[in-house]
């Protein structure tokens, strides 16, 4: 069996945080899946529903993080702060070009998903050593 944990889903934490990826390290998952967006200003941030004008994405950066949520972390923090844990990444929308080089000597910690079967197509040509999977309700066929 394996124990997979959608979106770092835990009691008292909002999920596709870094307090629910750090709380949901207790049970020791072998997989924990992220929903991934790219921002209007190309940053990668786990959220999983639309990023709302609500939200000044414009002053997201590096150095204006603060501008933003706490709940709201970059893919870089999150993967920088858990070396060892193998991510499902589930792209949101089209970061292809942004992820690429963020999973560069992590691909045997990664899988990534998406609905979309020409962003994983472009995925696997970019970098083939990348696991990828089809979202098709769970039966895991994987086109690439």
């Amino acid at each position: 069996m394996i124990l997979i944990s959608h979106r770092a889903n835990n009691p008292g934490h909002k999920e596709n945080t870094l307090s629910s990826i750090r709380a949901v390290q207790k049970y020791s998952p072998e997989i924990i899946e992220i929903d991934v967006r790219l921002t209007k200003d190309k940053i990668l941030v786990l959220h999983h529903g639309a990023l709302y004008q609500k939200i000044p994405f414009k002053l997201f950066n590096n150095a204006n993080k603060s501008n933003l949520s706490k709940d709201i972390p970059t893919l870089e923090e999150v993967l920088n702060e858990f070396p060892a844990q193998k991510f499902h990444l589930d792209l949101k929308s089209d970061c292809v070009k942004e992820i690429i080089p963020r999973l560069k000597n992590r691909e045997s910690r990664i899988i990534v998903s998406s609905y979309n079967t020409n962003l994983l197509k472009k995925i696997k040509s970019l970098n083939p050593k990348i696991e990828t999977k089809l979202n098709n309700c769970g039966n895991g066929i994987d086109p690439v």
